[in-house]
């Protein structure tokens, strides 16, 4: 029981900066005033912040169910396999603290919105420092508890399996392992809706173009999400088949992530500046990522696909 709680205190840690983390993203969403005098408040800063606000609650979400798989009558309680889990959910939790310290210490370095900094920029400054001080010490810990926590470094270790065999009955988690595409896009559909309405409601909105290209980017975003924390921390284990698709499809998310963060000087580069119209925004953000795509499937196709490895 003592190393169980040995192996505790560093998770909490990492959940807790992480916690700390999503209250720093959220408060700049609260108040436009707070938000305008954030250094990261614009591209290509904020669409890191936009991201990591939504990203780190999930995180929480899907890391409390593997919590809660002890007490379930189908979990495996005291399982070395779910430490090791939540100990790596604690690091991926604690990575994206660092890089939101990381991007935000950008945005000051290079002095973005320089002209609206004012007292309350301050604030936001030793804030700032607050959140990042903790972040290696957290990580350090963070990587012990995995350490620790692998199946056959101490006595109780048993069977490892994916997170869905630990929360859900039999039948229910073989059935997620057989549709596991199907069910990321669901959860990724389901996350671009709750983010999009809310945003064309509140800015008011009403170009469907605008609506529908924000909710194409959202899915692709956590669609990709979804694929590579499976990858990292094993949700699912996911069937033995030929993924050249499934890569190229990943990689035009992160692309056009990517291109939406740079949208300005993308824009400048292909002669689109200003950007004045939501298919204008479409072309500099989406053409990128169908130009990766492309390129992905194209590349596949010339190197015979490998089969998908299971998630661990």
């Amino acid at each position: 029981m003592t190393s169980v709680r040995r192996l505790a205190d560093p998770v909490l840690g990492a959940f807790v900066l992480g916690a700390g983390c999503e209250a720093f993203l959220l408060a700049g969403f609260a108040d436009h005033a707070w938000e305008t005098a954030a250094p990261w408040q614009d591209d290509p800063f904020h669409t890191w912040v936009s991201f990591a606000v939504f990203a780190l609650p999930a995180l929480f979400a899907v890391s409390a169910l593997r919590a809660l798989g002890r007490w379930l009558p189908w979990g495996r309680t005291e399982s070395a396999g779910r430490r090791r889990d939540l100990a790596k959910a604690g690091l991926v939790v604690a990575a994206f603290c660092a890089v939101t310290a990381g991007v935000c210490w950008l945005a000051v370095a290079v002095g973005a919105e320089r002209a609206r900094w004012d007292s309350t920029t301050t604030w936001w400054l030793i804030t700032l420092v607050v959140l990042t001080l903790p972040v290696p010490a957290v990580a350090r810990a963070g990587r012990w508890a995995l350490d620790n926590g692998r199946p056959g470094a101490g006595r109780g270790a048993d069977q490892v399996g994916d997170w869905v065999g630990d929360v859900l009955p039999a039948p229910a988690a073989a059935w997620v392992r057989r549709h596991d595409r199907p069910v990321f896009l669901v959860a990724s559909l389901v996350a671009a809706v709750g983010i999009v309405v809310p945003l064309a409601y509140g800015e008011r909105w009403t170009d469907p173009l605008l609506i529908g290209w924000a909710l194409v980017v959202e899915v692709g975003c956590y669609y990709a999400f979804c694929v590579l924390t499976n990858v990292v921390l094993g949700f699912v284990d996911r069937p033995q088949r030929g993924d050249r698709v499934e890569r190229a499809t990943v990689l035009a998310g992160v692309v056009v992530v990517v291109a939406v963060a740079f949208h300005d000087q993308i824009a400048e580069v292909v002669g689109l500046a200003p950007l004045g119209s939501a298919g204008g925004l479409a072309e500099v953000t989406l053409g990128p990522g169908a130009l990766a795509f492309a390129c992905a499937l194209a590349a596949g196709r010339i190197r015979p696909a490998t089969p998908a490895r299971p998630a661990r």
